[in-house]
């Protein structure tokens, strides 16, 4: 029992009762869906009764009014209940649960009351309200599964938020608290057969088939409903009546002829008056059904998402490996990515472009950004230009530039996403044609040379042979003679001038065979020993004798040695030097790929000049007052022709060196 202190309505509506005149509040009073008694406990007789107190003893309202409350709780269950109302105390609301009360039939009918207590002229009436607890209890079981109902639904509508594969066993659980269901059943749509397969099911009847055709009553669009005692029209109902199920409701999920899913709900007991099924499966096969689309939608967009960082990690990776400068920018023609490639071209980290405008990189004498974007937003290629680009340092740099749109698979002008700016340099292929240019410049230059040198010596030799003949004529000691000694140097000197520019301008034959270089370098040293020593300058030397073989021609690396040091010779001055030789296999960094040969000739002269340094190689090119500048040139040209290479270093005031590289002969070479 529960006991509530104040109750002013309770005692305000006994006032109100017990005034005859007060129809319009007894007219209240019979609209109560509870049944009212106003009874004088001292007597137990009835003041009043409402319409519903009638029925609910099956008293007609003559018979209840000759009646007392001693009769209606004479059951011995109700004796607590009717000692507690004769002893109630004023402005004090009691509530007895459960309470018999004894109807017109004899039976018992059990109810809950709420009792209070007023003193209306000296006499102490008792307000009853009565509810009939199966009623209340039905009413308590309806709003706990409303409660469970739309908790179901909460966790349903969250779950519908973002639905997975492994969600669907559970979208069925909620669906099955949802309903008040004792089991539910999804068939799915077979692509083996013209049927429906089992998919999923919480809680069900081993008398349910695993698969049900494509014409079953249950694959139709409309709502199969199924109640025990009535004759099954569809496999599932056979089953539900098999399984002891009392009601069972099928609804097919999706729309058209053949839906994509079937859902089967069955009870076991009959559901509660306030739960209507039939209402509430269409509502949960439509969760079920956008929960299947949603998740159909996110697979596809989580395979699209997948294709589309596979589709990046391939472009990033091409990006990254590929030796071309490529710029990512949007339809503003801003900058989003750049690949290492073009931040080594153009000098920029990516957090330096990022989000910059075109025109702030792509920084040349031509205009190249506003063509190039206009023609990206029109959604064309663009072929692109050589140019010269200025790197963030300044310095400048030879490039090819052209674009690619990025659009949105449509064909409209308006559909551009964007482009790739490809940036290849061409530092390389302008230097290969400058050397290109140059070498044709060189062999023009030397066939005139071959043809003048020619045409020169057979005069020159005639001059010579007269000059010998003079000379013959005359007494030393005669003036003439003197004159004609110098005239004959002078020839001599030209001589040596023409045959070196033969060998510069026209190859020579080499006789290719395995040669010990080191060994041909001492001899070579051994012949300068004594004239170096005369001019003061230090030989230093590093002969490896476990240098391997090389392929070479004798006379031509002779002269190639003998060049290098008369170089190294003059460039000291006559205070003398010194002069360092090395011999051995080729470990130099500059070295070329594959086994040579390394010599290196080094000098403590003056150095090269820098400005003459990269031309140091070509004809005519010397430092000496009285040079030909033609040593170093057919130096070059036997080594080349030698498939080596040779490159000078410089320190000015210090010295220089030059290193040359020639192949280790194998067997079987074929120079």
């Amino acid at each position: 029992m529960t006991v509530q202190r104040k109750s002013g309505p309770l005692t305000f509506l006994t006032g109100v009762l017990q005034r005859q005149e007060d129809t319009g509040f007894r007219h209240l009073a019979e609209q109560l869906s509870d049944a009212v008694f106003l009874v004088v406990p001292r007597t137990g007789l009835f003041r009043y009764f409402n319409h519903r107190a009638a029925d609910m003893t099956g008293y007609s309202r003559e018979e209840l009014d000759r009646q007392s409350l001693s009769e209606l709780l004479s059951s011995p269950g109700a004796a607590e209940a009717l000692d507690l109302i004769h002893k109630l105390e004023i402005g004090v609301q009691r509530i007895v649960p459960n309470v018999p009360l004894k109807i017109k039939s004899g039976k018992l009918v059990y109810t809950d009351l709420r009792v209070s207590a007023t003193l209306s002229e000296g006499e102490v009436l008792a307000l009853i309200i009565a509810r009939d607890t199966e009623q209340r209890m039905m009413l308590e079981q309806a709003w706990n599964d409303h409660q469970h109902s739309l908790l179901a639904l909460s966790e349903l509508t969250t779950l519908l938020a973002s639905p997975t594969q492994e969600s669907s066993q559970q979208l069925l659980a909620l669906c099955q608290h949802f309903l008040h269901a004792d089991t539910v059943i999804l068939y799915r749509r077979s692509e083996a057969f013209l049927g429906y397969k089992l998919h999923e099911a919480i809680d069900p009847p081993k008398e349910f088939p695993s698969s049900i055709g494509g014409i079953d009553p249950a694959a139709s669009t409309a709502l199969l409903n199924w109640r025990a005692g009535e004759r099954p029209t569809s496999l599932l109902s056979r089953a539900a009546r098999s399984a002891g199920l009392s009601a069972l409701y099928v609804r097919a999920i999706g729309s058209g002829a053949a839906p994509t899913a079937i859902c089967a709900v069955g009870y076991r007991a009959p559901h509660p008056p306030a739960i209507d099924p039939a209402r509430l499966i269409d509502t949960a096969v439509n969760i079920i059904s956008t929960a299947r689309s949603i998740g159909q939608q996110i697979a596809a967009q989580d395979e699209r998402l997948k294709d589309a960082s596979d589709i990046k990690r391939r472009f990033d990776t091409l990006s990254t490996e590929t030796d071309e400068g490529v710029l990512r920018i949007d339809a503003a023609g801003h900058i989003v990515e750049i690949n290492p490639a073009a931040e080594s071209l153009l000098g920029y980290s990516p957090e330096d472009t990022a989000n910059r405008p075109l025109d702030d990189l792509l920084i040349s004498a031509q205009p190249l950004a506003q063509p190039l974007l206009a023609a990206l937003q029109s959604g064309k290629r663009w072929g692109g230009v050589e140019a010269d680009l200025i790197r963030r340092d300044g310095a400048s740099v030879a490039v090819f530039v052209r674009a690619i749109p990025l659009t949105d698979g449509q064909r409209s002008k308006s559909s551009g996403q964007g482009g790739l700016i490809l940036i290849s340099d061409r530092t390389d292929q302008r230097q290969f044609q400058a050397q290109s240019d140059h070498l044709e410049r060189r062999a023009w230059l030397g066939d005139l040379s071959a043809i003048f040198a020619h045409d020169v010596r057979n005069p020159l030799n005639g001059i010579a042979t007269g000059l010998s003949y003079l000379s013959g004529k005359f007494n030393p000691s005669d003036p003439l003679a003197d004159a004609i000694g110098k005239m004959q140097a002078e020839v001599n000197r030209i001589e040596e001038l023409l045959r070196n520019v033969l060998l510069v301008a026209k190859s020579a034959q080499l006789d290719y065979k395995p040669v010990p270089l080191h060994q041909l370098l001492e001899r070579t040293l051994g012949r300068w020993g004594n004239r170096l020593a005369r001019r003061s300058i230090q030989l230093v030397h590093d002969i490896d004798p476990r240098t391997p073989l090389a392929m070479a021609d004798t006379h031509q690396m002779d002269q190639v040695f003998t060049n290098l040091i008369v170089n190294a010779y003059d460039a000291m001055s006559e205070k003398g030097g010194t002069l360092s030789v090395k011999c051995h296999a080729a470990t130099h960094p500059k070295a070329p790929r594959g086994e040579f040969v390394e010599l290196l000739f080094g000098d403590t002269g003056p150095g090269i000049p820098p400005e003459l340094q990269p031309r140091i190689f070509d004809p005519f090119i010397t430092t000496k007052s009285d040079g030909t500048g033609l040593g170093l040139a057919i130096t070059k040209r036997i080594v080349t022709a030698h498939k080596g290479t040779i490159f000078a270093e410089s320190w000015p005031g210090i010295g220089a060196a030059f290193h040359v590289f020639i192949p280790v002969a194998r067997p079987h070479t074929d120079l």
